[in-house]
This record gives C-alpha cells, sequence and structure tokens, in this order.
C-alpha cells in the first residue's frame, strides 16, 4: 500500500480518534453523580489518552473527578498518586493495557472503598477505646476517691493512710485528698489547742517546742508551696497565741498582749485552729481580766468580732462566763449565766463536732450545778464531757480536756452528796489523763486537793511537790503543800512539817506580792472568796509569831480584807475592819483610804437594810 494511502488512513483514523476524544471530555465533563454509570466507560480510554500523550495534569484532574463521582474523597496530587492508584508498575505505566481498563478503575475504587471501611472501622475501634479507657479510668478515680474520702475518717491510721495514697497510681483529685489527709494531720500534730481549758502554764511551753520540731517535719511534706506556707503560718500563730497565753497565766498583761497581737499580724487569712477571731476574743477576755469596764469590752468585740461566727459565740460566752461568778450571789448571776450558755450553744450549732464548745459548754452546766445542786444540770454537763471525749477519740486528739473535766463534775458530785463513787470515778478520770500525759499539772493538783480533803496528808504532798518540780507558780500549789505539810505535823507534832508548811507558806505570800492582790479570784471557782480567807487565815496563823514574816503576814491580811469585802456576808464588814487596823499603819495614805471608804460603805449599806 502506498505511502500516500497509509497517511490519508491515519489522519481519518487521528481525527475520529480526537472525535471521540472530544465527544468523551463533553460527556465526562457534565457527568453527575446520579448519572456516573452511563458515562464511566468514557475514563479508561480518555485517560490512557492523557497519559499517551503525557497531559498528566489533565489525567490528574480526570482522575480526581472519577474518583469524587464514585463518592470517595480520596484526591490525587501527582504522577505518584496515578501510579498508586491503579497499583501500576513504574517502567509500564506508560501502557493503557496493563493499567487504564475499566476493570483496573473498578478495582482501584474498591481497593480505596475497602480503605476507607477499614480506616472507618479503625477510627471506631479507637473512638470505643478511648471512651472504654475514660470509663475505667473515671471508675477507678471514682473507686480511688470514695475509698480515700472515707478513710479520712479513720483518724488513728492517718499517717499510715497518707502513706498508701502517696503510693497509689494518679488519679483525679489525688493532690487535693492528699492535701485535705495532710491538713488533717497537721490538725492532730500542732499541739495548744488542746490544752487551752485547762490553763496548763507546763503545757503551754511544752506545746511550743513540739510545734517547732513540727516545721521540720512539714518541709518533707508533699505539699502545694501555699499549703505549706499556710501550715508554717498557723505554727507561728499558735505559738504567739501559747506565748501569750503563758505571759497572760503569769499575769504579765502588758506581755501577753504584745504576744496575742503578734499572733493576730501573723497572718491575716491564717483561719486554722488559731484564727484572727480567737486571737480577738483572748484580747477581749485579757481586758476583762485587768478590769476594763464591761462596756468597753462589749464594744472592742462588736468592733473586732464577725457576727455569726464561731469564735465570735465562743468569745462572748467565755466572757459572760468569766463575769458570773463574782456575781453568782447577784441578780445579774443569771443574766450572765444565760448569755453564756445561748452563745456556746450558738456556737455548737455552727460546729457540733468542736470537742472545745463541748467542754466550755460543760464548765458552765458544771458551775450551775456546783452552786444550785440541780441534778439536771450534772447530767448535762455529764453528757457534755462525753461527747467531747467521743469525739476527741475520733479525731484523733489526746481527750485530756475531756477527762480532766469529768474528774472535776465528779469530784464536785461527792463535794456536795458525799457518795464514795463519785470519788473514785473522779479519781479514775485524772489517772486516765495522767496515763496519756504523765506530767499533767491539772491532774497532780486535782488529785492532790482531793487526798487534802480526805486527810491524806503523803499522798497530797507528793502530788503538790510533783506540780511545784514542774512549775514552781502554779495557780496556789505552795499553799498546798503546806497545808499539806501543816495537816501532818497536826498528825506527827514533828516540827520538821512544820517548818516545811511555814517555807511553802512564804513562797505562797511571795508569789502573791508579785502578780497582785487579785490573784486569790482565779483560785477558788465560784467559792472562791470562802476558799481564799480559810487559806489566808491558816497562813497568818501558822507565821504570825515570827517576826521575820511580818511583811508577808500583812500581804496575807491586804489580800483577806479583800476577799471579806467582796464576799460581803454581814460578819465580813467587821472582819474586814479588823485586818484594816491590823494593817492600817504599813498602808500607803491611797491604799489606806480605799479600803476604808470601801468598809464605811458597805457598813453603812448593811444598817440600811437592817
Amino acid at each position: 500500500m502506498q505511502t500516500d494511502q497509509l497517511s490519508k488512513i491515519a489522519q481519518k483514523m487521528r481525527a475520529a480518534n480526537e472525535k471521540d476524544i472530544e465527544k468523551a471530555q463533553r460527556k465526562v465533563q457534565g457527568a453527575v453523580q446520579s448519572g456516573f454509570h452511563s458515562v464511566k466507560k468514557y475514563f479508561p480510554g480518555l485517560i490512557t489518552f492523557y497519559i499517551d500523550y503525557k497531559r498528566y495534569p489533565d489525567a490528574i484532574e480526570l482522575a480526581n473527578r472519577y474518583l469524587r463521582l464514585s463518592g470517595l474523597n480520596h484526591r490525587v496530587k501527582d504522577t505518584r498518586g496515578l501510579k498508586k492508584l491503579f497499583n501500576c508498575r513504574p517502567g509500564i505505566f506508560k501502557l493503557p493495557m496493563f493499567c487504564g481498563s475499566v476493570d483496573d478503575w473498578e478495582k482501584a475504587v474498591m481497593r480505596l472503598k475497602e480503605i476507607r471501611r477499614k480506616n472507618i472501622q479503625k477510627v471506631v475501634a479507637c473512638f470505643l477505646s478511648i471512651v472504654f479507657g475514660i470509663f475505667l479510668f473515671s471508675a477507678y478515680t471514682h473507686s480511688q476517691y470514695s475509698s480515700f474520702d472515707v478513710k479520712k475518717n479513720d483518724t488513728a491510721n492517718l499517717y499510715g493512710n497518707i502513706g498508701v495514697l502517696e503510693g497509689s497510681l494518679p488519679f483525679w483529685g489525688k493532690s487535693i485528698l492528699l492535701e485535705e489527709y495532710y491538713g488533717l494531720y497537721f490538725k492532730q500534730l500542732v499541739t495548744g489547742p488542746q490544752y487551752l481549758d485547762m490553763y496548763d502554764y507546763n503545757l503551754f511551753k511544752k506545746s511550743i517546742s513540739d510545734n517547732e520540731k513540727l516545721v521540720e517535719k512539714i518541709q518533707s511534706w508533699k505539699l502545694s508551696d501555699e499549703t505549706r506556707d499556710r501550715f508554717l503560718n498557723t505554727i507561728a500563730k499558735v505559738n504567739f497565741g501559747l506565748q501569750g497565753r503563758i505571759l497572760k497565766q503569769e499575769k504579765d498583761y502588758q506581755q501577753a498582749s504584745m504576744f496575742f497581737m503578734k499572733a493576730l499580724n501573723e497572718n491575716d487569712v491564717v483561719e486554722d485552729i488559731f484564727g484572727n477571731d480567737f486571737i480577738n476574743s483572748q484580747i477581749a477576755l485579757l481586758n476583762a481580766e485587768i478590769n476594763m469596764p464591761l462596756e468597753e469590752i462589749k464594744k472592742f468585740m462588736k468592733s473586732e468580732l464577725k457576727e455569726g461566727n464561731f469564735n465570735t459565740y465562743m468569745a462572748y460566752g467565755d466572757l459572760f462566763k468569766m463575769l458570773a461568778p463574782p456575781n453568782a450571789t447577784a441578780p445579774e448571776f443569771i443574766e450572765y449565766y444565760g448569755e453564756a450558755e445561748s452563745n456556746y450553744r450558738k456556737a455548737v450549732s455552727i460546729e457540733p463536732g468542736n470537742v472545745w464548745v463541748h467542754i466550755r459548754l460543760g464548765h458552765l452546766l458544771r458551775d450551775k450545778f456546783t452552786l444550785t445542786g440541780n441534778e439536771s444540770f450534772y447530767k448535762m454537763a455529764e453528757i457534755e464531757y462525753l461527747s467531747a471525749k467521743e469525739l476527741s477519740a475520733k479525731q484523733g486528739l489526746l481527750p485530756l480536756g475531756a477527762l480532766i473535766s469529768l474528774g472535776h463534775l465528779h469530784k464536785d458530785r461527792y463535794y456536795r452528796t458525799g457518795d464514795k463513787q463519785e470519788l473514785q470515778e473522779g479519781i479514775g478520770n485524772y489517772e486516765s489523763a495522767l496515763e496519756l500525759d504523765p506530767n499533767n499539772i491539772v491532774a497532780f493538783y486535782n488529785l492532790g486537793g482531793i487526798y487534802l480533803r480526805e486527810k491524806e496528808a503523803d499522798a497530797a504532798i507528793s502530788y503538790f511537790e510533783r506540780i511545784l518540780a514542774i512549775n514552781d507558780k502554779f495557780v496556789d500549789s505552795n499553799f498546798r503543800a503546806g497545808d499539806a505539810y501543816y495537816l501532818k505535823f497536826k498528825e506527827t507534832y514533828n516540827s520538821t512539817y512544820l517548818e516545811k508548811a511555814k517555807f511553802f507558806f512564804r513562797q505562797q505570800l511571795e508569789q502573791d506580792k508579785q502578780y497582785g492582790v487579785t490573784d486569790f479570784l482565779e483560785r477558788g471557782g465560784i467559792q472562791g472568796y470562802g476558799q481564799v480567807i480559810e487559806q489566808y487565815t491558816l497562813m497568818i496563823k501558822v507565821l504570825k509569831n515570827d517576826q521575820k514574816n511580818a511583811p508577808l503576814i500583812s500581804r496575807a491580811r491586804h489580800i483577806l480584807i479583800e476577799a471579806y469585802l467582796r464576799r460581803n456576808e454581814q460578819k465580813d464588814i467587821k472582819a474586814a475592819f479588823e485586818e484594816f487596823q491590823r494593817i492600817k499603819d504599813t498602808l500607803s495614805a491611797k491604799d489606806a483610804e480605799s479600803i476604808l471608804s470601801r468598809i464605811q460603805a458597805r457598813n453603812l449599806v448593811a444598817q440600811l437594810d437592817n
């Protein structure tokens, strides 16, 4: 066949091909997904044409259109993507017969759909795994949190549980729980508050020392910086407060006030154990002790204490209870005790689990029992003390305050009723306190007082001398030791015991000389005046024959005058005047005039009453 003929045939075939290509392009260009099946036959030839003539961008665009019409999101970006789409080997990519058939296109689409299906399965499986993991972690967290949250009440094993919590796997809320645990443990370790109702000078000093050691422990605890600072600031506040109580007991009111102010200013955000209201209440009570007028005290408290606050109610309760005993026989006695009880009960309603408010309320009810003999007050006081004892055990605190208070209550009932069983109950509670704290001065003092009253001089002497070895200025322990030795002297007439009695009586009067005339007001509780009159009358009797004791005897007579005038019974006016006549030459003109005017005023009132 001639070349021209072949050329013409080739041109016709090319023209026919071009028409087919144009037709295919038009069909494909207008295709939509619903009519895809009627045009997909054009794709193999068309893409083969593009590849043959190296029109790769057109081939890529066509492949992407095909994939889109097939409902797939897969997209081709370059020739490498084309090869991967049709699974063609690089060497034969240009040969359409291996890659360009309809079957190849269908296989490519099916392969992509299968990949999509598997990917979706993987995503779903991954999602379900995450959800299941979250569920397991949530269940674990809930279980762990609930378990450790309950264990917070296990105060006896608090430190052991802290170790278990620290060693547990992480869970939501672990760090918060750990800080709560350490907060509870810290309250167990910081000492001082549990002794506040015992007025124990020695324990206050020991508490300060223990708290300073606690600072070192806190540095090793796993705490946030904020919580650690709060604990350290609380210790500083507690120790300042304790030092204030020590100085207050020593009658150094100026220094006591200074330490209370230090506690107040240490950190205004510290409310644990020693809140600002507590410190303010101590300042208010200190003002009451130095005889600031009641209205001024109330004004101070109203301006400084937060209304409706626990410590505010405690402070008002303490204030009115303090004011009541000197006025026990006056009409306002009922008002003061009513105010005190009302405030304590408001405090209980705010913090029913607070040990100290139950003890304070018990003290008030015990005083009412002592004054009236009403058994219902005795029973109510016992309930409050037993509640305090139970709460102490639950909170991991030493129940010293509750045990000492129960001892007081049973002892008071024995003194009123003579019931020996009550006496044994009282002794048992004091001895239980000593098992917990072998150097507890308050327990020693009351046991010594019981044995002195029971005329068991040796036992009384042993307790009072143990007190004086710890704190030689504790209340009237010098007098009590002297009284016990004087009892021993009357039993044996051994002059050694008499000299011992004189020694301790002189020590007591020297102590009174240092701390002020009104020191005796704290000694006998509600019935203190009669007790003080007995004590100082005995000391004068024992010491008066020795001329070197004259200044001390004069001091004792001065205190006797105060006791007579404050008790203010008919016979007391004459007794006060007789004592005044004995020491008037030793008094300053101002003191003499003051005492005489008071005696005359009392005498005038007595005459008008008659």
